[in-house]
């Protein structure tokens, strides 16, 4: 299977395993789709060297939030997205398949 037909996807805690992922593949080809992934601590941000196409997708009411710090410390994104959704239910939109996350993250699959 080629690199750019792979998207791994990760939401919550399950984001952070993504990110590992993306960390010891380096391969700026393999796609991720991060949901509800931004609220680590420091230390865990020193670990993530994120590569790949990455999407990051979070709810504006929920503690985590945007990724752009690990956006900035990355050496090896090949394409970056982030969507920003509100839906006003906090951690709790990733409890359902809303299409305000499925939709982009298939998306970004297809690509």
């Amino acid at each position: 299977m080629p690199p750019d037909h792979i998207t791994v996807v990760g939401a919550s805690q399950g984001s952070w395993i993504a990110m590992l992922a993306s960390t010891y593949l380096q391969n700026r080809n393999v796609n991720f789709v991060f949901i509800a992934a931004c609220s680590a601590d420091e230390g865990f941000l020193k670990m993530v060297d994120l590569h790949g196409n990455v999407l990051s997708i979070y709810e504006k009411s929920d503690l985590a939030q945007s990724c752009q710090d690990y956006r900035r410390d990355a050496t090896g994104i090949n394409g970056w997205k982030e969507v920003e959704v509100n839906t006003g239910l906090k951690h709790g939109f990733l409890f359902r398949p809303l299409k305000e996350w499925t939709e982009p993250t298939m998306a970004w699959a297809k690509r």
